[in-house]
């Protein structure tokens, strides 16, 4: 596992000024993070590469974090359901999106 996770390093930093910001690194990303040991520097590091814009989040939502100054799915990935309920604007309805997004990386909110 990690060999392909460098692997996929190496070829995501290869295409990163191609592509970023576009859905096709969302899907190389999920790769890595899939393929990141657990709770290791590496996927802290994956994680923290991946902007709030990559989440393709409403606007409303994605307002609130960068307000809260969140700004990459690391910060996020750090706070609980139950501190994301406390920013304004994020209801039970923004948890649900956020939750979705996460999923769609393979990641689960702790």
């Amino acid at each position: 596992n990690k060999y392909f996770f460098d692997q996929l390093n190496s070829f995501h930093n290869q295409l990163q000024d191609e592509f970023d910001g576009k859905p096709e690194l969302k899907y190389l990303n999920a790769l890595r993070l899939k393929y990141a040991e657990p709770n290791s520097a590496d996927q802290r590091a994956v994680l923290a590469s991946i902007s709030l814009d990559e989440l393709y989040l409403s606007t409303r939502v994605y307002n609130a974090l960068i307000e809260e100054g969140i700004n990459n799915m690391h910060s996020l990935s750090i706070k609980s359901p139950r501190e994301l309920i406390g920013i304004d604007n994020i209801g039970e309805e923004a948890l649900k999106e956020i939750t979705q997004t996460f999923r769609q990386y393979g990641f689960e909110l702790r």
